[in-house]
């Protein structure tokens, strides 16, 4: 493999009908304005001292590393151009929710792909008067490198997403209960929780015939620079109540959120910030605004 930017490659995904399948005839998505990502595959190397020979002068040679298994992690990054994909692949409620990776080196006319990808975490902020952003940290349990058969078979690659996406100009406001919140940016976090189901017969490069979610966490946290008395009691009583942040014709809401604290920062030529961390909430529901 020749020396190639970033920009030379393609970052794809698509959704699977069957756990570490890729799908045959796919139509590919991108995250929306695809700014980066990364893909890890990870050795797992076991390393241990031994006792040496008696012919042996050297004690401390008497090492030895072996690969015992493989890893494979990935990172996809980009501008939120829509906010469909949430449901389509990271929001978990009981059944996991796999997708494919495909990786096109362009310049070379090679083919990679990444299945039975499920989200670790995602990250989902805008600060002010910025892009709406996100971040996919993904476990993969199967791989294909450098192929010259393109993986869409008879689907389609990725569309050229455009460069409109999402930015703190479309959020048009923010509600706990029944209160307005002022807010200078957001952050939503939903982590799952992985166990890896290992099959010593299994197929796949990892060993892993199943990633099964064992526990889900959904938080945010908002910064806010005024706060009028009914938010701030609201939260010193430990109130629960939704949280809906309305992003162009979109409606995320994290359900049956109080606020752990509330601190205040002081600098001596800005306006006092108050962060705001939520407690984890119930459930997480992404719909159009009705």
């Amino acid at each position: 493999m020749g020396s190639t930017m970033g920009s030379d490659y393609t970052l794809e995904y698509v959704k699977e009908s069957t756990f570490g399948t890729f799908p045959t005839a796919p139509t590919m998505k991108m995250l929306g304005i695809t700014t980066g990502g990364s893909i890890n595959i990870e050795n797992i190397i076991k390393e241990k001292r031994y006792l040496p020979a008696a012919s042996v002068t050297d004690k401390f040679s008497a090492v030895k590393s072996k690969k015992t298994g493989t890893k494979l992690n990935g990172t996809i990054q980009g501008d939120v151009i829509d906010l469909d994909f949430i449901n389509e692949i990271v929001y978990i409620e009981d059944a996991v929710k796999s997708f494919s990776v495909g990786e096109i080196n362009r310049l070379e006319s090679k083919y990679s792909s990444y299945r039975g990808c499920v989200v670790k975490d995602m990250t989902l902020e805008c600060k002010e008067d910025d892009d709406l952003t996100c971040k996919l940290n993904f476990q993969a349990v199967d791989a294909t490198l450098d192929s010259t058969t393109d993986y869409k078979g008879d689907g389609s690659h990725a569309a050229d997403p455009g460069t409109d996406n999402l930015t703190y100009d479309d959020i048009v406001s923010i509600v706990w209960g029944s209160n307005d919140i002022a807010f200078a940016d957001f952050s939503i976090k939903i982590a799952n929780e992985l166990k890896e189901v290992k099959d010593a017969s299994s197929a796949y490069v990892t060993k892993i015939a199943q990633l099964v979610p064992v526990n889900r966490k959904v938080d945010s946290t908002l910064t806010v620079e005024s706060m009028n008395s009914t938010v701030r009691d609201a939260i010193l009583n430990d109130t629960k109540a939704d949280l809906k942040i309305t992003v162009d014709e979109t409606l995320i809401t994290l359900k049956n959120v109080g606020f752990k604290a509330i601190k205040k920062e002081f600098k001596p030529e800005d306006l006092v910030a108050m962060p705001l961390d939520t407690t984890l909430a119930t459930g997480l529901t992404v719909a159009p605004v009705v």
